[in-house]
């Protein structure tokens, strides 16, 4: 043989390691999990070499399998390609929705720096106003007070005092207009300031969405591509936990059809049995109920420890 040993050969059948590094197939046929190297084997040498129709039905249905544990990579490898694709493109999609809500809430923040450039307008022309105002009314009330203090005569007094009256009245209306105009003032900053501060909370997840895109880290598995090959999946130890759940659905199921399941959990019960049964009897001391809710320690004798004179008829163990 020009490529195996005779014993290559037959592990190689047997599907027991690799012939380039020594590693342990998962079965004839199967790539190497450690360096991904297929046995280089060929039915004619294998022929020459190992006589007989099992040897020979071996050697094809090795070949066989190696053909379709290539078939079966590309064709995880293609699923698994489909998950990036479509996993790339909800991230850009991601993207273009935040980039699409941060323009709009540009725009919201633009609309409304004019009201508030309004409002200021309007509060600087009120306050003017009320200014204007409140020097007539300082006068009208100066001139109100001489009156009174120089005893101009009822008339006179009357009269500025009823001008006092109706220019305090004229005052109280300019008053009312500038709180109107500092209440909208007011209004249109909130509005700013809360379109500024959205406009922000959109930035941070625009750049988040961007980074996504760049950097996508670990590319989720679609139920198809599970269902693909779960259990090279699920050596490869990269599934999370649904994953991992939704990989270990359909050998459930065929070991429930099949009764394997059952198997199993004879097995399991039967080697938990054991393991009771021999941690028993290495047990030095077995506690025991003395009633009255007391506990009591008896030698256990059966354990090489306990006296001689303890132990049952048969001799030490």
């Amino acid at each position: 043989m020009s490529e195996f040993t005779r014993a290559e050969a037959i592990a190689y059948l047997l599907g027991r390691e690799c012939h380039a590094c020594g590693s342990a197939l998962a079965g004839p046929g199967e790539p190497c999990e450690a360096c991904g190297a297929f046995p280089p084997v060929t039915a004619p040498e294998l022929e020459t070499e190992l006589t007989g129709p099992r040897t020979v039905a071996a050697v094809h249905a090795a070949a066989l399998r190696k053909e379709a544990g290539e078939l079966r990579s590309q064709m995880l490898a293609r699923y698994m390609e489909a998950d990036r694709v479509l996993h790339m493109a909800r991230l850009e999609e991601r993207r273009a929705l935040a980039q699409s809500a941060l323009a709009e809430a540009l725009t919201a923040a633009a609309r409304t720096e004019a009201p508030l450039k309004a409002a200021h307008k309007a509060e600087a022309k009120a306050a003017r106003e009320l200014a204007k105002a409140s020097a007539e009314h300082d006068e009208i009330a100066r001139a109100e007070e001489t009156a009174r203090r120089m005893k101009h005569g009822v008339r006179a007094e009357t009269e500025a005092a009823l001008r006092l009256a109706e220019a305090g009245k004229v005052l109280a209306r300019y008053q009312a207009a500038l709180a109107e105009v500092s209440a909208r003032r007011e209004v249109a900053e909130s509005a700013l300031a809360a379109a500024r501060a959205q406009v922000g909370q959109l930035e941070a997840i625009r750049d988040q969405a961007a980074a996504d895109v760049d950097h996508p880290g670990r590319i989720p598995v679609s139920p198809e591509t599970v269902t693909a090959d779960p259990v090279r999946l699920l050596l490869t130890g990269q599934l999370d936990e649904v994953e991992t759940l939704m990989a270990q659905i359909p050998g459930r199921f065929i070991a429930a059809m099949t009764g394997l399941s059952d198997d199993i959990e004879a097995q399991a019960r039967a080697q938990l049995k054991a393991e009771q049964e021999r941690e028993a009897r290495e047990r030095p001391l077995w506690l025991q109920p003395l009633g009255n809710g007391s506990v009591g320690a008896v030698p256990n004798p059966s354990h090489p420890a306990t006296p001689q004179q303890y132990h049952p008829p048969g001799g030490r163990p």
